[in-house]
């Protein structure tokens, strides 16, 4: 089922004139734009006769940029957040009240996003929000310590180790470096557009692990408690 499948033409109609005016706020010209950080999400939703629907508004109202857009009679809110811990922990808490909404949808920098990237970013950015760790993306705990700098791409030390890449051809050990960016490859295309994800600082710590190891050093990395190879 495609991203769109559930949208009437007229809902089209709508998120098309947004997306071209998602730079715009309400009542700005082009030559007095409110600045845009380099990393936004938006929620935009439709009215709604939900409970929760004027808790939802002034959510979204408070947010750093608020867009209401009508046309042809369908009103729709759109609202930004920037990567600012406290503001995306604002966002979240719209998000939680709009998601099962029929009329939301998502936009990180003006893309649309598919609901399970959004759930991959809401859980992982949104831990490292709330523990406020400059670490936290090197691993949450040491059972998935890494040193790419993402383990959400699930190569750290208990679940597909990079050290389990290392193939032993005669007294030596050699990194398997195709199949190991394979692997952070399959997971880069959900995480890519979370805030601190950054694709050539991974691949910089791939090529800077050691590519041919002894047997000595092979099994002294194995050993470690916790290999710090960063």
């Amino acid at each position: 089922m495609g991203l769109f499948s559930k949208l009437s033409k007229k809902d089209l109609h709508v998120l098309n004139s947004i997306e071209s005016n998602a730079h715009i706020s309400e009542g700005n010209t082009l030559s007095n734009q409110i600045e845009i950080p380099d990393w936004t999400i938006s929620v935009s939703f439709g009215e709604s006769t939900s409970s929760n629907f004027n808790r939802a508004l002034v959510l979204a109202k408070s947010a750093f940029r608020y867009h209401v857009q009508n046309d042809d009679g369908i009103i729709l809110h759109q609202a930004f957040f920037t990567s600012d811990p406290t503001d995306f922990l604002k966002y979240l808490t719209l998000y939680e009240i709009v998601k099962g909404w029929k009329t939301t949808f998502v936009m990180i920098n003006g893309e649309l996003m598919d609901k399970k990237i959004i759930s991959g970013i809401n859980r992982c950015y949104g831990d490292k929000c709330r523990f406020k760790d400059s670490e936290f993306c090197y691993g949450a705990s040491w059972a998935t310590a890494n040193p790419f700098g993402c383990h959400r791409l699930q190569v750290s030390t208990t679940n597909h180790c990079w050290i389990s890449y290392y193939e032993r051809v005669g007294k030596r050990w050699i990194l398997n470096t195709a199949d190991l960016k394979r692997r952070i490859d399959s997971f880069s295309n959900v995480y890519r557009y979370c805030p601190d994800f950054n694709y050539e600082k991974i691949i910089s710590a791939l090529n800077s692990l050691p590519k041919v190891l002894s047997n000595t050093k092979y099994e002294k990395l194995k050993n470690d408690s916790f290999p710090k190879l960063y």
